[in-house]
């Protein structure tokens, strides 16, 4: 009996040895995950903390942004009171921009410019009678003009031809009285020469009036 209780000793401890390892090994996994589940809580924790900040920084936002919102409707109710009774009520008010870009108006200027050409006349002007204007042939003289103005204009002129020229008996009918004579002055000079000598050039003028001897 003694050998059959010292046969099964040695198997018993063994068993109870093995036993214990098993048990040591189980409770070494189990610390560690208890360690993992752990650490897991802990990071939960954190982020439960930093959601509990963040909603309680947007409430304090919100409340903010409502104030903010109360004030502006605050002004514009002391605005609207101040109103003087018996003034028209503005509608609308607008604001302009102060830095708004410039209008630019681009018009466009037709400077029409007329130059009077200037014609190829002489001017013939006569005491009593009148000034014309008369359009230059060549070889004109202070007698052709004068002569070709009482034809254009109808005023009648008579004269006498002779060896040395013409002479002016009378122009538009004044004649000369006894002591007087048609005497005429070229561009403001008085001529020197008889009128059929006297050559006319482009914007030249003669006038004619009655002088006594």
């Amino acid at each position: 009996m003694n050998r059959f209780i010292k046969s099964l000793f040695f198997p018993l401890i063994s068993i109870f040895i093995v036993s214990l390892i098993y048990f040591g090994l189980s409770l070494i996994k189990t610390d560690k995950d208890f360690d993992r589940v752990l650490a897991k809580n802990n990071q939960l924790s954190t982020q439960v903390d930093q959601l509990s900040t963040d909603l309680a920084l947007l409430d304090s936002n919100l409340r903010e942004a409502q104030q903010s919102l109360e004030n502006i409707k605050n002004e514009k109710t002391a605005v609207t009171s101040k109103v003087i009774p018996g003034e028209a009520r503005p509608a609308t008010v607008s604001v302009e921009k102060q830095n708004a870009e410039p209008t630019i108006v681009t018009k466009t200027v037709v400077q029409k410019i007329e130059k009077e050409v200037e014609k190829n006349q002489a001017t013939v002007t006569i005491q009593n009678v009148g000034s014309f204007k008369v359009l230059l042939q060549p070889s004109d003289t202070a007698f052709s003009i004068l002569k070709r103005a009482s034809e254009e204009n109808s005023f009648p002129l008579t004269y006498d031809s002779y060896s040395f020229g013409v002479f002016i008996t009378s122009i538009g009918g004044i004649k000369p009285e006894s002591n007087q004579y048609w005497a005429f002055y070229h561009n403001g000079l008085f001529s020197n020469v008889g009128a059929s000598d006297q050559p006319i050039e482009k914007g030249d003028s003669t006038f004619w009036q009655l002088q006594t001897f």
